[in-house]
């Protein structure tokens, strides 16, 4: 959720064309699965939200628990826990990775 927040925050755009598609097809209603037929922006970008920030894999920490091993010039001793989440999410966030997201109708 917070990461769709991110993405939300940081396109105005795509956050408005959502609005007014929901806006326009549900009003005051409660919406139903059904409805999503109605609004294909929304539903593409709920898409490529998932696609973009899938972080299940990434979500448990990895141990290194056989050998010693080099990464990128660093080294990561036998018996280590790695977070790969949060070093996944500080790559997610510069501002490289952000301009890869599209949603697009």
């Amino acid at each position: 959720m917070a990461g769709t927040l991110f993405l939300l925050a940081h396109f105005p755009e795509m956050q408005e064309k959502i609005r007014h598609e929901i806006a326009s097809n549900i009003g005051d209603r409660e919406p139903t699965v059904a409805d999503m037929t109605s609004m294909p922006y929304t539903q593409a970008c709920m898409m490529e939200i998932l696609r973009y920030q899938s972080h299940l894999p990434l979500t448990a920490a990895h141990a290194n628990l056989d050998q010693e091993v080099e990464l990128e010039g660093f080294t990561i001793p036998k018996g280590t826990v790695v977070n790969t989440f949060s070093i996944f999410l500080t790559y997610l966030h510069s501002n490289r990775i952000l301009v890869r997201f599209r949603c697009y109708t």
